[in-house]
């Protein structure tokens, strides 16, 4: 392993399978001034169906260990609460913990995927919490939960190249999958960890393999040049044939983006973003109005349109709220949605006929959308 002083939150899915039969309209006028920043999301259009992975039936698991890897990590350990197995899980996958009524988070999964006896998730508590992250750091060694495996959003792929692994802070937890799934499966990669503290540095070791040695880097960016520049002097390194897995905040999936993507063939960039809470990631205000008689409704830029249509009164299912699932999908029937989710692909955000609702909003002064 080499640690370094200075530095270096999707398959080919039908996103319109989840829109059901029963259908509303909603109808949006936009107010001028609305923010225009999309973040992106590729993906293999070519993948078949073999790469998707839909929702499992839900089960139950007990926790049977966590501890703290920092002031605001936790470390959950899950066992099967029967005597059956745990379901098989792919790299890159995550696990839906079904905390409460209408409270569903995502969180990934970190060891092999052949294991089969435990299942292993670390969550990192946020401030202020949207009541996931404080719920899970509040749970007892023992409890029952229920749970189900999420649909696969950031799978490997498969290629000749090498595959770089690229986690800021804890997203790296999906990327430690995928490091050993590579491992076994004999396949060249290299695992690139940046934090920001000298003290992060080694945060994450006891979830590494020390069978991959040196093929793990740490940075930390207090204790030199900073991440971009870091990445831009790995992007000369990258043979054109590297697949890059990238997950962390949004600024650095942007950086990582621009550095690097143009050294790449086309199609090697993949990544898994943390979304900002949507009542921080808003916007100037907007108005809703539910059909064509419907009561108007105001999404003010603190709030997202599935809030606003909560307080209204209207149920709209959610999971993670962070635009990465996809469970609040719509169908656009008219106007230009501005996404800012990392659950549609490309080529479904430039066709615009779908919108994530718990974080995208409107590019047009109208928007009707579908919803059962």
């Amino acid at each position: 392993m080499r640690v370094f002083s200075n530095p270096c939150s999707l398959n080919c899915r039908d996103a319109t399978s989840r829109i059901f039969s029963r259908r509303w309209l909603l109808v949006f006028s936009l107010c001028p001034g609305a923010a225009t920043r999309t973040p992106r999301h590729d993906e293999f259009a070519t993948m078949g169906t073999a790469s998707m992975r839909t929702a499992d039936t839900d089960f139950d698991v007990r926790l049977t260990a966590a501890s703290m890897l920092s002031d605001g990590i936790r470390l959950f350990e899950l066992q099967s609460a029967t005597a059956a197995p745990l379901p098989a899980f792919e790299a890159g996958a995550s696990l839906a913990v079904h905390l409460a009524p209408g409270l569903t988070r995502h969180y990934s999964l970190l060891d092999d995927p052949a294991t089969r006896g435990r299942y292993r998730i670390a969550v990192k508590r946020e401030s202020p919490s949207r009541g996931g992250s404080e719920a899970m750091h509040g749970l007892q060694v023992g409890r029952i939960l229920r749970v189900s495996l999420a649909p696969n959003n950031f799978p490997l792929r498969p290629g000749p190249g090498s595959t770089l692994l690229l986690g800021a802070g804890i997203g790296i937890t999906p990327l430690l999958s995928m490091a050993h799934q590579l491992a076994r499966d004999g396949r060249d990669f290299r695992l690139v960890y940046y934090c920001r503290e000298a003290r992060d540095l080694h945060l994450f070791d006891d979830l590494l393999d020390p069978r991959w040695g040196e093929r793990v880097e740490k940075h930390a960016s207090r204790l030199g040049p900073p991440t971009r520049e870091r990445l831009a002097q790995l992007a000369g390194t990258l043979p054109a044939a590297t697949q890059v897995y990238a997950c962390g905040p949004a600024g650095f999936i942007d950086t990582a983006r621009t550095r690097l993507e143009p050294r790449l063939g086309p199609g090697q960039f993949f990544e898994e973003r943390f979304q900002a809470d949507p009542a921080q990631a808003g916007g100037d205000g907007f108005s809703v109005q539910l059909g064509a008689q419907g009561e108007v409704l105001w999404v003010p830029g603190d709030k997202s349109i599935v809030q606003v249509l909560r307080e209204a009164g209207v149920a709209v299912e959610t999971s993670c709220e962070m635009g990465l699932c996809g469970t609040c999908l719509m169908r656009v029937v008219e106007g230009e949605p501005l996404h800012r989710d990392s659950y549609l692909t490309d080529p479904e955000k430039a066709e615009g006929r779908l919108i994530i609702t718990c974080v995208s909003r409107c590019a047009s002064g109208r928007l009707v959308l579908e919803r059962p």
